[in-house]
């Protein structure tokens, strides 16, 4: 049996050397520590991949904010919802079940009549937010505009694309169902106003912490061109379905947005992403309590 020398802490008991002599192995204890806080952040993140999964669409602030401007009823609310359907080397197409998806395919994933549908492409198409392929009825596809948003990477240079935030697919999908369309317009419309580290809807979100400037209902309003009134109604929405956390101050609230469904961050996850997600954990229990 290997002789082994472990040295204590004569106040605290802590192992602070541990000497294995055969193969002369020694490990203190700070290293011991970084070898378990290791484990548990690379366990952590093995969870938060699976909660938010791998995929996800890449979205350019300039584009979004123009289209912001221009578009009228849940068109925008649409547009998210069909984000979620791109896929990784399909050249933005909207696929379901493995292929280029049809008209009906699309009523079926925005909950809406074939005629709505169209409609709402139509008016995308115009915006030049989707892209209507095909020859003829029978082999119509349909994409994302590669200058809304791409999957996998890009030249953040090119035609002036620049600033860009990931939309997670995976647990924000999941979500979809107990939000409405003109819900999701609200996310639509903030992608280009979450701070970069902090995740505050905000008027600079590419400034340091010390400098952020956290946007109350009104100012939201103002800035993504939503009446204040139908904001209050549609974040209440996205705060009972877990897209929002809102912070109170005084009279007035503001907002973070869920970590996991958009990011600036490259990394799978912050210590502040991962102290939001238990902020948002704690709130729902919150509101489970009380209802």
């Amino acid at each position: 049996m290997a002789d082994r020398i472990i040295v204590l802490d004569a106040e605290t008991s802590e192992v602070k050397l541990d000497v294995t002599n055969d193969t002369h192995s020694i490990i203190d204890n700070e290293a011991r520590q970084r070898q378990l806080q290791g484990l548990r952040d690379h366990n952590d993140n093995e969870r938060i991949r699976q909660t938010r999964g791998k995929n996800f669409v890449n979205c350019f602030d300039k584009r979004v904010k123009e289209l912001s401007t221009d578009a009228k009823g849940n068109d925008l609310g649409a547009l998210f919802f069909l984000l979620q359907y791109m896929q990784l080397n399909k050249d933005e197409l909207l696929i379901r079940k493995g292929k280029p998806a049809s008209v009906n395919d699309i009523a079926e994933m925005l909950g809406k009549s074939k005629r709505t549908t169209i409609d709402i492409l139509d008016r995308l198409v115009q915006m030049g937010a989707i892209i209507k392929g095909g020859t003829n009825s029978r082999n119509t596809t349909y994409s994302i505009s590669p200058k809304i948003a791409v999957m996998g990477t890009f030249d953040t240079g090119k035609e002036g694309l620049g600033l860009y935030s990931r939309i997670y697919q995976v647990y924000t999908r999941a979500k979809l169902k107990e939000i409405t369309l003109e819900d999701a317009d609200v996310l639509m419309r903030i992608i280009p106003h979450f701070h970069h580290e902090k995740y505050y809807l905000c008027s600079n979100p590419w400034e340091d912490e010390e400098a952020v400037a956290p946007l109350n209902e009104t100012e939201l309003a103002q800035l993504i061109n939503i009446n204040r009134r139908t904001l209050n109604r549609r974040l209440g929405n996205l705060v009972k379905a877990g897209f929002l956390l809102p912070l109170k101050h005084d009279n007035a609230s503001t907002y973070k947005i869920h970590p996991d469904v958009m990011t600036r961050e490259k990394s799978v996850s912050s210590a502040y992403a991962k102290v939001l997600r238990e902020d948002f954990r704690v709130y729902r229990a919150v509101l489970d309590k009380a209802e």
